[in-house]
């Protein structure tokens, strides 16, 4: 869970609310608003924070005030939302370090500790979602979904070839209900972050994948 300030002049910097949890995770009574519903991708929430508190290469994370419900302002559309995608990168993070199953996909946990970001929204033309049964676990078997459903999103940013995992789990239920294989898509705006550290690396990931389809059955 993670967003852009909402400012009067515009889009501000990130922010990622997290709990004391040994992993900042937040649970879904802390995800409940003011009006009695959980707050869903492409809401505009006021949330009250404890303080700064970074972690690693994760600087934009804050304490979540666990006592103080969130407030639901009102929901972005998609051409909203393209105006929060920041200025492009010449790169998505550091790249040159792939696992099996991925392309520009991580980051040598050494390398993270000198980043001062870990999420970017990007805009997208087109990408390619790759799925399959979990038969096996992945390489990367700390990001395997919950469910038996494994899904890559493949994309060209600058450029540059990508293939991450897909953690959004809109986007593995759809991948479910194409079934195994892959599904080309068109234009898209993609939240990703560079996740905690595992055997040595920090994995790149799409957070969140929000179509123009997605974004109009939300309003």
């Amino acid at each position: 869970m993670a967003g852009r300030e909402v400012q009067s002049c515009g889009f501000g910097p990130w922010t990622r609310p997290v709990s004391r949890r040994e992993l900042g995770e937040l649970i879904k009574p802390e995800l409940i608003c003011d009006d009695g519903g959980l707050v869903e991708v492409m809401d505009v929430v006021d949330v009250t924070f404890e303080h700064h508190w970074p972690h690693g290469h994760q600087h934009e994370n804050h304490l979540n005030a666990m006592t103080v419900p969130w407030v639901r302002r009102t929901r972005l559309g998609y051409d909203e939302l393209l105006a929060a995608v920041e200025p492009e990168a010449p790169t998505l993070w550091p790249n040159g370090h792939s696992s099996k199953g991925g392309e520009n996909n991580r980051v040598p946990w050494e390398e993270a500790q000198l980043l001062d970001h870990s999420l970017r929204l990007i805009h997208v033309p087109a990408f390619t979602l790759h799925a399959a049964v979990d038969e096996t676990p992945p390489q990367d078997k700390a990001f395997r979904p919950k469910w038996r459903w494994r899904v890559r999103v493949e994309f060209a940013y600058q450029d540059v070839p990508y293939l991450f995992w897909v953690t959004d789990p809109y986007v593995e239920k759809l991948a479910e209900k194409r079934g195994e294989g892959s599904h080309a898509f068109e234009e898209a705006i993609f939240c990703v972050s560079l996740g905690e550290p595992y055997d040595g690396y920090c994995y790149k990931l799409a957070a969140t994948i929000i179509t123009p389809k997605r974004a109009q059955a939300r309003r």
